[in-house]
């Protein structure tokens, strides 16, 4: 028989982790308001979330990238692939510029990019939401009446 134990370890870890977080929040100060053992724990965890978030990201994007550059040269779904790499980049040099603007003027913008947010992103965003209710609402129907017809329970 063979024991996997990094699951468990990295479940409780993970685990850790969290709770160290969350405490972190109520406890990370003291009633003075100096900085507790479980604040510098809770910004250090944060701030390596922040790292791995941010790498991740990286290695989404280079994917996405791989696999639409790869989907355009052999000419399967080509204008999906197409729209897909050319907004990636159309949204990378707003957001260059955005930062470039701001560095330059010295106070907070990112005026272009906020209006891709706004305007694309939070209603795609917000319309795939609708649809996970939507659908997890239809499914946990089905689920309870099929549970309760075979126990012949009446609603």
């Amino acid at each position: 028989m063979k024991l996997n134990i990094v699951k468990p370890l990295s479940v409780t870890i993970a685990i850790g982790v969290g709770i160290v977080v969350l405490l972190g929040f109520f406890f990370g100060a003291d009633a003075s308001g100096e900085i507790t053992l479980l604040g510098i724990l809770r910004s250090y965890f944060l701030q390596g979330a922040v790292v791995v978030a941010g790498v991740a990201l990286l290695v989404g994007i280079y994917n996405m990238t791989t696999v639409h550059v790869r989907k355009i040269q052999q000419g399967e779904h080509l204008i999906y692939s197409l729209i897909t790499v050319l907004a990636l980049f159309i949204t990378i040099l707003v957001g260059i510029y955005d930062l470039v603007m701001t560095y330059l003027q010295g106070e907070p913008g990112l005026r272009y990019t906020r209006w891709i947010f706004n305007n694309i992103q939070l209603p795609i965003e917000s319309s795939l939401m609708a649809i996970i209710a939507i659908s997890l609402t239809f499914a946990a129907i089905r689920l309870f009446s099929l549970y309760y017809s075979q126990h012949h329970f009446f609603l």
